[in-house]
């Protein structure tokens, strides 16, 4: 699987797992859902709000992009 793909089926995978929709989702990142669709088809987002995505979906940027598997990101406050 390329890293195009597997980007996208992270991003559905966690936000999914968390029983987010994609409008909800772009609440939170404050984008449009269309937005969010895009990332999940298309596109990526853009690279100011990496650090957010990750965030909000408590997932490493590596495990995203499919870098690397398992360990959720854990925030250290």
């Amino acid at each position: 699987m390329d890293n195009n793909t597997a980007f996208r089926k992270n991003l559905v995978n966690r936000r999914k797992e968390l029983g987010l929709t994609q409008e909800q989702l772009a609440q939170k990142m404050n984008v449009s859902p269309q937005a969010v669709s895009k990332w999940e088809n298309t596109s990526y987002p853009d690279g100011s709000l990496l650090p957010l995505l990750s965030e909000t979906l408590n997932i490493s940027l590596d495990e995203l992009f499919g870098l690397k598997k398992g360990g959720h990101r854990v925030c250290i406050v």
